[in-house]
């Protein structure tokens, strides 16, 4: 029976993140910052152009270096926003939720992520009431 459980309670917490991910855009978009050097950029760039894709999600994605980043070419040079974040000399690449209502950052995460990993932190952090599950 706890395997049964188990599963619809999986079940239950995808169709969850599906839905908070499909009405993501309308309070939040995404700060992707990386740098033409940085391997795990090259890796994640393209996989969160994929992940901003499917879910109509907006994304600003910011060089630290100035130069193009792997799968984000209109990225914008960072001139002291990575500081105005909070985020100066943080690990890359980096992924923050910017809540256009309270005007607040939202780290999402560090390093290379998954896409499943990459829904669930933001619906952990955009859709859970604290305490739910955490």
């Amino acid at each position: 029976m706890g395997a049964l459980a188990k599963r619809l309670w999986s079940d239950e917490r995808r169709a969850e993140a599906a839905e908070a991910l499909a009405k993501l855009g309308e309070r939040y978009g995404l700060i992707y910052l990386g740098h033409a050097g940085c391997g795990g950029c090259r890796v994640f760039g393209p996989l969160l152009r994929a992940f901003a894709t499917r879910h109509g999600i907006d994304v600003l994605a910011v060089s630290l270096t100035g130069e193009a980043l792997e799968g984000w070419p209109e990225a914008v040079p960072d001139n002291g926003r990575a500081a105005q974040l909070g985020l100066a000399g943080a690990p890359v690449p980096a992924v923050v939720l910017f809540d256009t209502k309270t005007k607040q950052v939202l780290p999402v995460g560090f390093g290379v992520m998954a896409e499943d990993q990459l829904a669930m932190r933001i619906f952990t952090l955009t859709a859970l009431e604290t305490g739910h599950d955490y």
